[in-house]
C-alpha cells in the first residue's frame, strides 16, 4: 500500500505490479551491478583537476597536443560493495597526428604515459636479446607490455584500500627517461609487470641454462621462439612446411611467474603422419629443476595400422600430429582420440582435421592440439565405431 500525493488515499499495488519490482532488484543482483559510491560532482572536479594538470604538462615537456578523454579510475576496495574513488584519472591525448594513453595522479600529479613507450619496447627487445646471449640475424616479431603497480591512494587516512595497489596498464611515469638504463630499472623493479615475446630467426638459439631470470623480478613472462628459415625446414622435411611447422620447428624459452621452460624439438614419420615432439625439456620450478629427454624408437613411437594411428609415449611430453595428402571425404571424415587418464582408465573425444594445402593437423576447431602421454587416433569407418560405442 503506498499514498497518492494528489488525493492522498492509499492505493493498493497489483500482483503483477510487485513482481515485476522484486525481479528489477533481483536482476540487479544477479547481474552484479555495484554502485558507484561517488557523486557525479566528485567525479567531474576529479577529472577537470587531471586536466588542468596534464595541461601544464603538455604545454612544457611535448610543446603541444591536444586532450580527448579523461575518466576517473574507481576501484573496489576490499570488503566493499561499491566503486570509490581512487587518486587516478584515466585520459586519452593526440600528439603529432597520434593517439595515446595518460593516467594523472591528482594528490602528487604524478603523470604517466604511452607516448615515448614504443621507443622503451625497441630498447626493451634489444636488451633482454643481449641479456640471453641470442644470435639473431632477423626478429620476426616481438612485442612487450608494461603495467606498473600502484597505491591506489597516496594517503588513506580511513585504510579504505587497506594497502591496495591497482595496475596502470601501457603506461610509464614521464619521468622515466628512454634509456637502457630505464629499462633495466622496469626490468629490476617488483613494482613493474613485464611480459615480452621475441621471435626470431638466427644461427644459434637460446642456451637451456644459465638464464638468471630471477635477476630480473619485472619481466614475469618471456617467451623466445628461434625459428628455422621456410627454405632450412623445407630442405630437412622434403619440402613440406606449413603455418603450424613455423611454431613447432624451433627451440622455445618460456618463463611465467615460477616456472621457466626450455625445449627442442624433433618429429617422427610414418607413411603419410608426421609427429612433431618435444625432444627435450629442461624446467626450473621455483628452484627445483626438472629435465626430460626423449629418444625416438625408446620413449616415444608412431604406429600406423590402416584407420589407427598410436603415439606410443612413455615420458610426460608434448606432441603434434599431422597427415599428408588426405582426400577430400578423408579430410572430412571425424576423428576419433583415444588417451590414457591418471587413474588408468581410457577416454574417447572427437576431434577434427585441420586443412592447410596439401597438410592437415589434428585439433578442435580452428587449433591443432598439443597431446602427450600415450595416444590412439582413429580415424574414418574406425572413428565412427569409437565414437558410437562411447
Amino acid at each position: 500500500m503506498i499514498m497518492s500525493k494528489k488525493s492522498g488515499k492509499r492505493l493498493k499495488l497489483s500482483a503483477p505490479l510487485l513482481t515485476a519490482g522484486l525481479l528489477v532488484l533481483l536482476s540487479l543482483c544477479l547481474t552484479g551491478c555495484i554502485p558507484n559510491e561517488y557523486t557525479k560532482e566528485e567525479a567531474r572536479d576529479q577529472e577537470k583537476a587531471a586536466m588542468e594538470i596534464f595541461a601544464r604538462y603538455l604545454e612544457g615537456e611535448p610543446g603541444e597536443g591536444k586532450i580527448v578523454t579523461a575518466s576517473v579510475h574507481a576501484a573496489v576496495p576490499p570488503k566493499a560493495n561499491g566503486y570509490y574513488l581512487t587518486d587516478f584519472v584515466d585520459g586519452s591525448f593526440t600528439y603529432e597526428g597520434e593517439s595515446y594513453k595518460f593516467v594523472v595522479n591528482t594528490r602528487t600529479e604524478e603523470i604517466f604515459t604511452s607516448l615515448r613507450l614504443q621507443e622503451l619496447k625497441e630498447m626493451g627487445t634489444d636488451y633482454v636479446q643481449d641479456y640471453f646471449q641470442i644470435s639473431c640475424d632477423e626478429i620476426i616479431e616481438s612485442h612487450m607490455d608494461v603495467e606498473v603497480r600502484v597505491p591506489a591512494l597516496s594517503q588513506d587516512k580511513e585504510n579504505r584500500y587497506e594497502g591496495m595497489s591497482i595496475s596502470l596498464a601501457s603506461v610509464v611515469p614521464v619521468s622515466l627517461d628512454v634509456s637502457e638504463d630505464s629499462v633495466i630499472a622496469i626490468l629490476e623493479d617488483e613494482t613493474y609487470t613485464v611480459n615480452m615475446d621475441i621471435i626470431y630467426k638466427g644461427k644459434e638459439g637460446p642456451e637451456p641454462e644459465g638464464y638468471g631470470i630471477e635477476a630480473l623480478p619485472g619481466l614475469r613472462s618471456l617467451k623466445i621462439k628461434h625459428m628455422k628459415s621456410k627454405a632450412e625446414a623445407s630442405d630437412e622435411l622434403g619440402g613440406i612446411y606449413d603455418y603450424m611447422m613455423s611454431d613447432i620447428l624451433e627451440e622455445s624459452v618460456r618463463k611465467d611467474s615460477h616456472t621457466v621452460r626450455y625445449t627442442r624439438w624433433d618429429h617422427l614419420e610414418e607413411g603419410n603422419f608426421h609427429l612433431f615432439f618435444e625432444t627435450y625439456c629442461r624446467e626450473i620450478t621455483d628452484g627445483d629443476v626438472v629435465e626430460t629427454e626423449v629418444e625416438k624408437g625408446r620413449d616415444i613411437e608412431l604406429l600406423v595400422e590402416d584407420e589407427r594411428v598410436e603415439v606410443d609415449c612413455h615420458k610426460d611430453i608434448g606432441y603434434f600430429l599431422f597427415a599428408e595428402d588426405l582426400s577430400n571425404s578423408e579430410y572430412k571424415a571425424p576423428v576419433a582420440w583415444e588417451h590414457l587418464l591418471n587413474n588408468g582408465y581410457t577416454d574417447t573425444k572427437e576431434l577434427r582435421w585441420l586443412k592447410d594445402g596439401n597438410r592437415f593437423a589434428v585439433g578442435i576447431w580452428e587449433e591443432p592440439n598439443s597431446f602427450n602421454g600415450w595416444s590412439a587416433f582413429y580415424l574414418g569407418d574406425e572413428a565412427r565405431k569409437q565414437l558410437k560405442g562411447k
